[in-house]
């Protein structure tokens, strides 16, 4: 499903000055299969249109602005599943919108006041397209349209004759790549267009003219583009231009001004961005409309309905279930981790940590107790085998963040700690799971309050200021728990796993650099296997590695603080609850993992501990 967004209190573009400010989302309109969006400058009745791509519902949808509810629909017309829609003004002294369905490739007209079509469907336009913008001409007040579709576009002209109104085609010209978006800026009379999965934004001049445009690069965003708008100004226009949940203001030479990131929803991919710019009694500073994606109906706050395989907030996370749990065991536990057997894989064990005394034991070896510096309080830890000196580290922190990286040696038939290094982790905030790449150097650091965190493992490695991989800015939740690695057939292969205990959830990313984001999953109950969900989540560890026919691609644990009886209520002890990698990584990316990964086999060197 799709959905519309209205984010409003929009910041003057003159006043970002090369900042980042905090956009939310106040008002959200669920039930249009939406990808595109256009607004209706109307002094009574200010409008959002969306489209509408369902196959039943397909056409058009309109919302106020103005009404008493947010967004209340004012108009749901149905000429057949359309991708497309804009709106132009002061035709034949009517304001108008403009869609092209596919299911016949027409345009047809609207009069924007009382939504009644205008005519006959005009200009069959046979083709599969993905992009439309407007654009009056400030010389002779023409209005002209351009339509992208697989690497070409085609301008028309729309004008008023003799009482009815006209679509003429102008011009049809190659473009070097399918456009996902466009928009015009009438001051500087320039079109503006962006692909899929590209950073590039392209451009070429406005003109009453049947001389094919000069198309170049006016410059590229920091990430790929997935939608363009123009901001008008009273001397200059703005171009805004969406990177997934992110809005970047650029002046029409490409200088970039500030940016607003877009808060409120979940995994938020700006598509079909438009701005009203007028003011409204519910919107005094203006609104920025725009569509997402989605896999359910929610018809109010954490009241969501949602497709079979997805769940969690605003149906937002992919939904797995485990195959089973442990033995529940003490009243609190957390991390868990798994211990492979060199002799059989699937007599491999899960060890975990049992943090309150109903449960707890203790097992001791020579040099087993440790000092640490004074006043300081061990929270977590984390271990570190060096493929560069073959040294064996432990990554110990307290909850102020701090850090203390020590060497482990066995001497004298006992063990020893060398304090080699300390730092703090993160932006200061309380630190939680920690994990190691061994393959390429780094430890991995989860800010309970922040984000995810990559260092250089190594001693001598600067520890000043880490690599920020993931925050709550962008695709994390707050509460960020557990992290783990499953290892690739390489370096560059595999996937970090951090757990969310604040929406019971999980985040995977690319374990190579930039760690790009792959999902959110939430573990629900196996109702054939009597397996409750996982609820408060904390700890987790994964490895990906064959250890049976029935976990061919490896095994994650995670930790389950509210762990449900069959028979109704709660337990008194926690357990941990087991999920195939194979239900969670994605079909096309299960060929990174390594199946016959053994952790013994990748030590360049091995030490007696």
């Amino acid at each position: 499903m799709s959905a519309l967004r209205a984010s409003g209190h929009i910041v003057h573009p003159v006043s970002l000055a090369v900042s980042e400010v905090e956009l939310p989302i106040l008002a959200r309109i669920d039930e249009a299969d939406s990808d595109w969006t256009a607004v209706i400058y109307d002094a009574e009745n200010p409008s959002i249109v969306g489209n509408d791509g369902g196959a039943a519902s397909g056409g058009f949808r309109i919302f106020r602005l103005n009404g008493e509810n947010p967004l209340p629909e004012a108009k749901h017309e149905t000429p057949g599943r359309t991708k497309l829609v804009t709106t132009v003004y002061d035709i034949q002294e009517q304001d108008i919108i403009v869609t092209i369905a596919q299911t016949d490739s027409f345009f047809r007209l609207y009069n924007a006041s009382s939504f009644e079509q205008i005519g006959q469907p005009l200009a069959k336009t046979l083709g599969d397209w993905s992009a439309l913008c407007a654009w009056k001409s400030q010389t002779s007040g023409e209005q002209y349209l351009y339509l992208f579709g697989k690497s070409q576009a085609v301008q028309f002209l729309l004008r008023g004759q003799e009482g009815s109104l006209d679509i003429t085609e102008i011009q049809t010209f190659e473009t070097p790549v399918e456009a996902s978006s466009c928009a015009v800026s009438l001051s500087d009379e320039t079109v503006f267009f962006s692909g899929d999965d590209n950073p590039a934004v392209y451009a070429f001049g406005a003109a009453e003219s049947t001389t094919v445009p000069r198309i170049s690069v006016l410059g590229e965003a920091a990430d790929d583009v997935t939608s363009l708008a123009v901001y008008y100004g009273n001397s200059s226009d703005y171009l805004a231009v969406a990177q997934t949940d992110v809005v970047a203001l650029y002046d029409v030479s490409f200088t970039l001004l500030g940016s607003w990131r877009l808060t409120g929803d979940e995994d938020i991919e700006v598509q079909g961005l438009s701005f009203y710019q007028e003011t409204t009694p519910a919107y005094p500073a203006g609104v920025m409309t725009y569509a997402i994606e989605r896999h359910g109906d929610c018809v109010g706050a954490n009241q969501c309905e949602c497709e079979d395989g997805w769940g969690g907030l605003y149906c937002a996370f992919k939904v797995v279930k485990p195959i089973a749990e442990t033995d529940a065991n003490g009243g609190d536990g957390d991390d868990p981790a798994i211990w492979v057997n060199p002799i059989n894989k699937g007599d491999s064990r899960i060890i975990t940590t049992t943090k309150s005394e109903v449960g707890a034991g203790f097992a001791a070896i020579a040099g087993g107790v440790q000092p640490t510096k004074e006043d300081y309080e061990v929270y977590g830890s984390c271990v570190y085998r060096s493929r560069a000196t073959g040294k064996q580290y432990l990554f110990v922190n307290a909850k102020t963040a701090e850090y203390l990286q020590y060497e482990l040696t066995w001497v004298d038939d006992a063990l020893h700690t060398t304090l080699v290094r300390n730092f703090t982790g993160g932006s200061g905030g309380q630190v939680e799971g920690c994990v190691s790449d061994e393959a390429n150097g780094w430890v991995l650091i989860g800010e309970e309050p922040f984000g995810l965190w990559r260092y250089g493992a190594e001693p001598g490695d600067d520890a000043s200021s880490g690599y920020l991989i993931a925050s709550i800015n962008d695709t994390m939740y707050a509460d960020v728990e557990g992290v783990t690695l499953i290892e690739g057939a390489s370096a560059d292969e595999g996937f970090i796993l951090v757990s969310q205990q604040g929406v019971s959830a999980y985040n995977v990313y690319r374990r190579t650099a930039p760690h790009d984001f792959v999902e959110t999953f939430t573990i629900y109950e196996n109702v054939e296997k009597g397996v409750d969900q996982v609820t408060n989540t904390d700890g987790i560890t994964a490895i990906g590695t064959f250890l049976s026919d029935a976990l061919p691609k490896g095994l994650i644990v995670v930790h389950d603080d509210a762990n449900q009886l069959p028979s109704g209520g709660t337990s008194d002890e926690t357990s941990f609850k087991l999920v195939s990698v194979e239900d969670v990584i994605p079909e096309q990316l299960l060929s990174e993992l390594d199946p016959n990964w053994d952790p013994r086999a990748t030590l360049t060197r091995r030490r007696k501990l």
